[in-house]
């Protein structure tokens, strides 16, 4: 199991996304909490929109055991703000000129974020597991035209600092 940072996580995610988004002529941003990627929607380019997320890791050691073995979460939120339309949430299922709808463009960002691999053991194995999808809606309620993916890769945490005894030795 390799260690990584979210940081580590998020930048190699990054630049394999910024390939695929230069092909739709889209931004990529990283988030650095969850309201922050509100405020990066509220920026409303009329383009594509492709924004990172760490959202926390949880432990997957087991109960007995702090093997330092977490799920990083990680959300990727696809944006296709057009403005206002005469037919609202029309660019779900419709593309404009040359873009794709927005359902066409988060299937194929999702196969993109799927097809990364790592060696492991002599065989390649999927590093981002897939775990859904739901549109994006703000805390006040309002639905954007967003959707939010949410996908998890495992690591172990590093072991940066030597092991301090705090209790003094049991016999």
């Amino acid at each position: 199991m390799h260690t990584h940072s979210p940081a580590e996580l998020l930048l190699a995610l990054e630049a394999d996304i910024t390939l695929w988004a230069s092909s739709q002529t889209a931004m990529v941003s990283i988030a650095s909490d969850p309201f922050e990627v509100y405020e990066i929607l509220a920026e409303g380019p009329a383009r594509v929109r492709v924004i990172l997320h760490w959202a926390g890791d949880v432990d997957d050691s087991g109960e007995k055991f702090d093997l330092g073995i977490v799920k990083n979460r990680i959300e990727v939120i696809l944006s296709h703000n057009r403005g206002l339309q005469v037919r609202p949430g029309d660019n779900l299922l419709r593309g404009s000129g040359t873009r794709p709808a927005l359902v066409a463009l988060l299937a194929s960002l999702r196969s993109q974020i799927r097809s990364l691999v790592a060696p492991a053991d002599g065989a390649s194995t999927r590093i981002f597991e897939y775990r859904g999808c739901e549109p994006v809606v703000t805390p006040e309620g309002m639905r954007l035209d967003a959707y939010r993916m949410h996908f998890e890769i495992w690591s172990s945490l590093p072991d940066e600092a030597p092991r301090v005894a705090v209790l003094p030795q049991l016999s």
